[in-house]
C-alpha cells in the first residue's frame, strides 16, 4: 500500500506480477534448481518491460517513484518465498486451515505495528469509510486469499501462475477507465514484455 503513494496501480500490479521470477530464483538458490535459457530470457524480457514503464512513469508521475517500485519489488520477493513455501505446507493440513492461520497470524502482526507506530486518533475515519474497509478485507483479502490457496491445493503454483497472467491487464485496464491513470503506446509495449516475460517461464511447451 505504500508502494501505490508513489506509483500507479498498473506498475505496481505488474512489479507484483514478477513473483514468479523471485520463485525460480529462489529456487536456484536455496533448492538446487539451475537457472535455465528460458528463465533468464523471461527475466531480459520481464524486466526490460519493467524498465520501459518506469521510464514512463518517472517522466508522468511526481512522486518517488523508484522507492515505489523497490518496496512493490519487496512485496513480490516476500509473495514468492510465501508460494515457494506454502505448498507442502497445504498439502499437509489443508488449504483452509492454512489460510486461515496464515492470515490470524498476519492479522496480529498488522495489529501490533500499527499500535507501535501509529496513534488511535488516525483511525479515527467516518462509518461510511469502514464499510468500504470492511468490503475490501472481504472482496479484496479474504475470499482471494482462500482462493488462492485452494488453487495452489488444486493446480498446483505453475498452473496457479498461468491462470494469474490476467490479473496486470485487468489491472491496468481498470486503471485506466476508473481511475484515470496515463496509458499510452510504450506503457502497453512494456505490459506485453512483462506478461510475455512470466508467462514464458510458467508456461511449459
Amino acid at each position: 500500500m505504500k508502494g501505490l503513494e508513489d506509483i500507479s496501480a498498473g506498475l505496481e500490479r505488474l512489479v507484483l506480477f514478477t513473483y514468479p521470477i523471485f520463485v525460480a530464483i529462489l529456487g536456484a538458490l536455496f533448492f538446487n534448481t539451475p537457472l535455465s535459457k528460458k528463465i533468464i530470457i523471461s527475466l531480459f524480457f520481464t524486466y526490460l518491460g519493467l524498465w520501459i514503464m518506469l521510464n514512463e512513469e518517472i517522466k508522468i508521475n511526481t512522486g518517488d517513484v523508484i522507492d515505489g517500485v523497490l518496496l512493490v519489488t519487496l512485496s513480490a520477493l516476500s509473495y514468492a518465498i510465501y508460494v515457494l513455501l506454502s505448498k507442502k505446507v497445504i498439502d499437509s493440513i489443508g488449504s483452509v486451515w492454512f489460510t486461515a492461520i496464515a492470515m490470524s497470524v498476519s492479522s496480529v502482526i498488522i495489529l501490533v505495528y500499527y499500535a507501535l507506530f501509529f496513534s488511535s486518533e488516525q483511525l479515527s475515519i467516518s462509518y461510511y469509510a469502514w464499510v468500504w474497509v470492511f468490503l475490501l478485507a472481504l472482496f479484496s483479502t479474504i475470499i482471494p486469499s482462500f482462493v488462492i490457496s485452494e488453487a495452489l491445493y488444486r493446480i498446483g503454483t505453475t498452473k496457479t501462475s498461468i491462470v494469474g497472467t490476467l490479473g496486470p491487464v485487468i489491472t491496468v485496464m481498470l486503471a485506466v477507465f476508473t481511475l484515470d491513470e496515463v496509458f499510452g503506446f510504450y506503457h502497453f509495449f512494456g505490459m506485453i514484455l512483462v506478461v510475455f516475460g512470466v508467462a514464458s517461464l510458467t508456461l511449459k511447451k
